[in-house]
């Protein structure tokens, strides 16, 4: 009798035994889970105002913005949270570098005609030899492109208020503009067995001056200015890197290495660059370039050995009344999670 009484006792315990067991360890994972999601977030927040500490301080030393200089050091930049083992990777990126997206439907009839083409030529360079070239829709995603800058194909997509008059929040915005950029991906990096089709948020921006940084231009928004001798945008990179050691800073005197532009004129000094090549590229040096920059962007991905979260940040450096003192302080333009990845070949790592 007992025998079964026990029998009967352990055919009920045992479910619930069980139970109780797979409950716990699924609270127990949980709660490590948000644990673990606090101590990424509060390391990805010191981060951000690590860099943008470093960006304010660096306005004081000079009157030009390059690669090159402390806000993106590779120490500052690839680093573990000490204490909390949190892994943080930043890619900070001068939105000033990019082609302003604005200048389609700003200025006269004419300058907006000539962004547009250089659009047009961006967008069909930026994936060339890859199997993600999207050249052949080159012109038909520009045209949708200013339509909807100029507010004439938003639909029920209402115009939103910004601090620059800017017609969009984010990039990802232009997802209305055209189907094919969600069709192609091609705001986000893409890779497939092995090639990489970069994305258009690398080359093209919503913020800024409208006025593009020859010190950190992408070779590819470089060959779209330049769209009749595009062979120029190499020699400027070839000009401004110098004597650059892959990006290292001074730690002692904190001096940019390389052969920064400090003035749009030095461009002239670029063998092959004169006043006919700049008319014939439709070209003025005041209205087209710059070599600083206080628009800036930072994708900061933290991760422990259970989890993972990226945010992307933009701010504003808001200049003081001197141009070589301290700022006047910073305005956060966005912060936004991020769930597309961030492709990197093998060149890119090496760098």
């Amino acid at each position: 009798m007992a025998l079964l009484v026990v029998l009967l006792l352990a055919a009920v315990l045992i479910p619930f035994v069980s139970e109780f067991v797979f409950q716990t360890d699924v609270e127990s994972r949980t709660a490590l889970n948000v644990k673990e999601q606090l101590a990424i977030d509060n390391a990805i927040e010191g981060q951000y105002q690590i860099v943008v500490a470093r960006i304010e301080y660096d306005a004081i030393g000079n009157e030009y913005d390059s690669y090159n200089d402390p806000w993106n050091a590779d120490e500052l930049l690839d680093r573990e949270e000490p204490g909390i083992s949190v892994r943080l990777r930043t890619r900070v990126a001068d939105e000033q570098g990019k082609l302003p997206l604005r200048k389609l439907a700003e200025g006269s009839t004419e300058e907006q005609a000539i962004w547009k083409a250089r659009l047009i030529e961006l967008l069909k360079r930026f994936r060339r030899d890859t199997r993600f070239d999207a050249s052949g829709l080159a012109e038909e995603l520009a045209d949708e492109m200013v339509r909807f800058f100029k507010g004439e194909n938003r639909g029920q997509v209402p115009k939103p208020s910004t601090v620059n008059g800017s017609p969009v929040l984010t990039l990802d915005d232009l997802h209305f503009a055209s189907e094919q950029f969600a069709r192609h991906k091609l705001l986000e990096d893409v890779r497939e067995e092995g090639d990489i089709g970069y994305g258009l948020w690398r080359y093209v921006t919503i913020y800024g001056t409208g006025r593009v940084n020859l010190n950190t231009a992408d070779q590819v928004v470089l060959e779209s200015i330049f769209l009749k001798d595009p062979t120029i945008a190499e020699r400027i990179i070839e000009r401004r890197d110098g004597a650059a050691e892959d990006g290292e800073v001074d730690p002692d005197t904190g001096e940019t290495p390389g052969n920064p532009f400090t003035d749009v004129n030095q461009i002239n000094e670029i063998e092959g660059v004169n006043q006919q090549v700049l008319r014939a590229n439709n070209v003025v040096l005041a209205r087209d370039f710059d070599v600083k920059s206080n628009f800036f962007s930072m994708r900061i991905s933290g991760s422990t050995e259970n989890t993972r979260r990226e945010e992307l940040y933009v701010m504003e450096r808001v200049p003081g009344t001197d141009p070589n003192g301290p700022v006047e302080g910073v305005r956060h333009l966005l912060c936004q999670e991020r769930t597309d990845r961030v492709e990197e070949s093998a060149e890119d790592v090496d760098e």
